[in-house]
Formats: C-alpha cells, structure tokens, sequence
C-alpha cells in the first residue's frame, strides 16, 4: 500500500518486530508492530491467555486505551506514536477454527482513526516524511 515503505523493505533499510513491550516515560506499552530503524533498550512482551466474562466490554476498554495514547505527528515531538490502529477477532483459543474478523462495533469503523485503513495511512505518511 505504501510505496515508500515497500522500497525501504525491498532495499532492508528498516527492520520490524511485533509484539514488544517498551517503556515510555515510566509508562509499560505492549507494541504490536515495531517498524522502523532497530530500537534499543526494548524486551519481547509475554502474552498470555485467559477467560474474559465480558469481552464486548473488555474490547471497549482496550478501544478508550488505544485512542488515549499520545501520538505525533514529527519526529522531535518527543515520546508518542506514528500510529495506532487495532483489529477485531473473536477467537477462544481452543477452537482455531471458529477465528473470526470482526467489522461490527466495537471494533473501529471506516473514519476511525484506530481502523486498519487510517492506521495504513497515517504510517505511510510518517514513514514517507521521516525518510
């Protein structure tokens, strides 16, 4: 989708990692994709797996979360993030094949800034105007 970023990929100028666990500013962040030059000073985040009694509400709570997170939009803007974006499934980690992308709230609609599209965009463009 992005060009740029495809170039950069094609060329390894850039690395990638998911599921990383950051400290910023005496806050813990759970990254799910890392991309850019090679960080330092950052550890593999442990998952975990667990039963949830509510998940509609669990899935809201985490949606309030992902939108509160400081984001910037240059380079020296000091801690934030280019982008956040979060996906929807219902899986119950017994039966994979009963995995399921979920469209409908709570997951983000279309003009959201937490859906994939946005997210796709807004890395693009960072990317883009970084490098």
């Amino acid at each position: 989708m992005c060009p740029k970023v495809a170039e950069h990929a094609a060329a390894g100028h850039w690395v990638y990692d998911i599921h990383r666990k950051i400290i910023v500013a005496g806050s813990e962040w759970n990254i799910d994709l890392v991309l850019g030059p090679p960080p330092t000073g950052l550890a593999r985040a442990v998952t975990g797996k667990g039963i949830h009694r509510n998940v509609r509400a669990l899935v809201q709570e985490t949606m309030a979360l992902l939108r509160s997170l400081p984001q910037r939009s240059a380079r020296g803007e000091g801690p934030g993030l280019e982008a956040t974006g979060a996906i929807v499934v219902s899986h119950d980690n017994i039966n994979n094949d009963r995995t399921e992308l979920i469209l409908t709230p709570p997951a983000p609609q279309i003009g959201d800034p937490l859906h994939y599209d946005s997210f796709l965009r807004r890395i693009c463009d960072s990317y883009t105007q970084r490098w």
